[in-house]
């Protein structure tokens, strides 16, 4: 049927920016879910794995559907974090089953091909980012975390429609191939729940039902939705979604550091990247497990740097180079003027007491901080917390959009600006607070619910979270803090 259908152009669109000129119904928006290879044969979950609410999300998927009718539910990027899923084929079962997998999507692999593949490198890190191998990923995901997917197929199955925003995490919803597992994959588990048959489903259900947009999706010319990770330096891809070979995703500079670093740091610290605020990480390893700590600076750091493409240098630092070499010299400049001064006699210092040396190395200290502090912000050099500044403009340049919902930064979000209405949705797994030493449970779970009134108008609403433990929606408690 897909190899059909694909021959009628329906499955092989590529759509950059997606356009729902007249949506009916209400929408429903979440985002950053970071499923990965879920959980094991064993009943516990590998270390890089963030997603353990299955059950939960499909209760949540039970109650929307029992209150709504055609309406939307926006997964709004970083559904599948392949970065995260490392599971390698081993036993011959495995590589037929992946062989399987491509043959039903049309791309035929012999297993030796299959076998030969695989990288020694891959054996330590995962797989890399080409079609064939991402779909293994996805298979992975989809054996995992079988409960969430079957409450997204009973969500499709109930006449509503599904709509897939790409993300920083899971680019690889750009292959064609990824974009037709998911299909298959939501088809069959349709097909199980409705008696029909898996083409029927196709026709009646995943075709016109089930969307993906490689940027962003809008609604009635008034709900913008796109995920957010091209304000963040760190996760914005630069130049083409695929590398010159034309076979594997170019992914963005921070990715880098998931893929080869964080991935290893998991296993032995679960949920390190979720760790707020994000500066105590690095001490906190180091604080842990010194050997480790020493691994990461003279091991994985500099093998990191060695594949990041050198382009993304020059993107990530040239202006705090363009600012830094001019500063250097001057700073150079002065301290030999300076030290020739006092060796010359023509500049004297006199003896200052230690409460007075202590005052200005505290006095010292405190403004290059504060400077510091101003330079990463700058030249953002660090990952935002929030996306306001950018949010703002979007608003400006687009008086029209009512509704302006990001993802991508996990802090949950929401103000009024000139009549218009932003939301970040946050995200679905755990933030660890370090400062309170404990799960930020109160900001997880969370979504938009936008009711479309009578009219045809959406109408503005808090934040909310699905409360599981009362098997009810609260809205999300969020705070104003006054920036200094």
């Amino acid at each position: 049927m897909i190899k059909e259908c694909e021959e009628k152009g329906l499955t092989s669109s590529y759509i950059s920016e997606l356009i729902i000129p007249s949506a009916k119904g209400d929408i429903y928006v979440i985002s950053d879910l970071h499923l990965a290879a879920g959980i094991e044969p064993d009943f516990k979950y590998y270390g890089t794995e963030n997603f353990f609410y299955d059950e939960i999300f499909s209760r949540f998927i039970k109650h929307t559907v029992s209150i709504n009718k055609n309406a939307w539910l926006v997964i709004n990027g970083d559904f599948i974090d392949f970065l995260r899923i490392t599971n390698i084929p081993e036993r011959e079962e495995d590589f037929v089953s992946w062989q399987d997998s491509l043959n039903n999507i049309s791309i035929n692999k012999s297993l030796e091909e299959l076998k030969n593949s695989i990288l020694p490198k891959e054996l330590e890190y995962g797989l890399k980012t080409h079609e064939y191998k991402s779909v293994w990923k996805l298979i992975c995901c989809v054996q995992g975390h079988e409960l969430f997917f079957e409450a997204l197929a009973e969500w499709i199955s109930a006449g509503n429609k599904l709509v897939i925003v790409k993300g920083n995490h899971d680019l690889e919803w750009y292959w064609k191939g990824i974009r037709n597992t998911l299909r298959l994959t939501l088809a069959e588990k349709i097909a199980s729940l409705s008696g029909k048959g898996t083409d029927d489903v196709f026709k009646e259900f995943i075709f016109p039902d089930l969307y993906f947009t490689d940027h962003s999706v809008t609604f009635n010319d008034s709900v913008y939705i796109e995920h957010g990770y091209i304000y963040d330096k760190f996760s914005h891809v630069k130049g083409d979604p695929l590398m010159p070979n034309k076979e594997e995703i170019n992914i963005p500079f921070g990715s880098f550091f998931n893929r080869y670093l964080l991935n290893k740091l998991e296993v032995v610290f679960p949920f390190l990247d979720n760790v707020r605020p994000r500066e105590k990480v690095l001490p906190l390893i180091i604080r842990t497990d010194l050997n480790l700590g020493i691994k990461v600076f003279f091991r994985y750091i500099p093998f990191i740097i060695k594949l990041i493409p050198k382009g993304y240098f020059f993107y990530m630092f040239g202006k705090l180079l363009a600012f830094t070499i001019p500063l250097l010299i001057l700073i150079i400049w002065a301290a030999i003027s300076i030290w020739a001064a006092i060796k010359s006699g023509s500049i004297h210092i006199p003896e200052l007491s230690g409460w007075l040396v202590t005052a200005l190395k505290a006095i010292i200290w405190g403004i290059s901080s504060y400077f510091f502090v101003k330079i990463v912000a700058y030249f953002q050099l660090a990952e935002p917390e929030y996306l306001d500044i950018d949010v703002k403009k979007i608003m400006d340049a687009h008086p029209e959009y009512k509704f302006v919902i990001l993802g991508h930064t996990h802090n949950p979000d929401q103000f009024e600006y000139k009549g218009s209405w932003y939301y970040n949705t946050g995200t679905w797994i755990p933030i660890i607070e370090i400062t309170s030493s404990e799960l930020r449970w109160d900001k997880t779970f969370g979504f938009i619910h936008l009711v479309n009134n009578s009219s045809g108008d959406f109408m503005p609403s808090p934040l909310e979270r699905w409360n599981d433990d009362s098997s009810r929606v609260d809205k999300v408690t969020l705070i104003h803090i006054k920036n200094n």
